[in-house]
């Protein structure tokens, strides 16, 4: 048991990992049932209760109704019967809405159990003979031999004896039928007690040894189902491992590739950066120059001014001198006059 809470207790690790709720719901509920069969109620009752919580916020109506029928069972062993009751009627209810017809017989079974002990037999008899009515119609043969075998045990509470054996018969043959080791073990030894009780010895003898037969039946076959859980265990830790060393592994590549892309923006800022410092220089060196374009040509725009205004004073000196000055003609006719005067 402990090494299937440690497989159990892994696998839960595993699926807290990966942000599995569902599977968390189940590994919390496996090792729950692992502390039920120890028959260490108390912590059953936790991880069964835990198991509940996550599967009602994953919403999951067949796996809380599960929960349920096994919290019923936890309670009934606990003697807490109004509890185990709710539980029950709630997995019930569950069960019957979604049309599960094995959920709905596993919970009236269950029922029949709460009922047994409070010592209600009447009501016990009826729950477990509609559990079996379901079984029938589902061919589940180690149910019905289960729910034959639950209704003997009423009578032979009762001391009814005679009817308790027809009743635990029919499920030792089914069980027999079928090959189901733990079915014979309980109807052997019920049968056995009931054989005592009505004193006879030699088939009380002869129940007792099958009894006991299942027993070493049942022991070596837990045997090899620990040998089985071990493999798998050491399967699961393999995988583990292998899924750890990827994951190494990728994360190293993740970061490879962000350091990569990292030196990347890195140049591609320094670039950019360059290109506004260059694109500055040169957009400044433009203004520069323009600047200095602007006062080259304010400046021959000053010195055609200046030519203009000179020439314009030259041409109207020219002028003002033409309009005071003789003329050619006046000079010729001056000249003229002064030679016929002095000849």
């Amino acid at each position: 048991y402990t090494r299937a809470i440690e497989y159990y207790t892994l696998s839960l690790k595993y699926n807290e990992e990966i942000g599995n709720k569902s599977g968390i719901g189940t590994s919390l509920h496996n090792i729950g049932h692992v502390y039920e069969d120890q028959s260490n109620f108390k912590k059953a009752l936790e991880y069964y209760q835990r198991s509940l919580k996550i599967r009602e916020k994953v919403d999951e109506p067949a796996r809380i109704a599960e929960s349920e029928v096994n919290l019923g069972s936890v309670y009934l062993e606990l003697k807490e019967y109004d509890r185990s009751m709710r539980s029950l009627q709630r997995s019930l209810k569950l069960f019957t809405e979604m049309g599960v017809r094995g959920g709905e017989a596993a919970a009236l079974g269950s029922m029949g159990m709460v009922y047994t002990e409070k010592k209600e037999y009447d009501k016990a008899i009826d729950y477990y003979s509609r559990s079996m009515q379901i079984q029938r119609e589902l061919g589940d043969k180690i149910g019905m031999a289960i729910s034959l075998v639950s209704i003997g045990r009423v009578y032979l509470a009762q001391e009814q004896y005679e009817k308790a054996i027809f009743f635990i018969k029919q499920g030792l043959a089914i069980s027999r039928e079928v090959g189901d080791a733990s079915g014979i073990k309980q109807a052997s030894e019920s049968l056995s007690t009931a054989y005592k009780k009505t004193g006879k010895f030699r088939e009380a003898l002869e129940m007792h040894e099958l009894y006991l037969v299942m027993w070493d039946s049942i022991n070596s076959e837990e045997s090899k189902k620990e040998l089985v859980h071990q493999e798998f265990k050491y399967e699961y830790e393999k995988k583990v491992t292998a899924d750890s060393v990827r994951a190494t592994e990728e994360k190293k590549v993740v970061a490879a590739q962000f350091k990569q892309e990292q030196t990347q923006r890195y140049a591609l800022y320094a670039g950019l950066a360059l290109m506004i410092v260059f694109g500055g220089f040169i957009f400044n060196r433009y203004k520069v120059t323009q600047r200095q374009k602007n006062i080259i040509e304010e400046q021959k725009l000053i010195v055609e001014v200046k030519q203009k205004e000179i020439l314009d004073s030259i041409h109207y000196a020219r002028r003002i001198q033409r309009s005071l000055l003789p003329s050619e003609s006046y000079i010729d006719k001056s000249i003229k006059r002064l030679f016929k005067k002095h000849s």
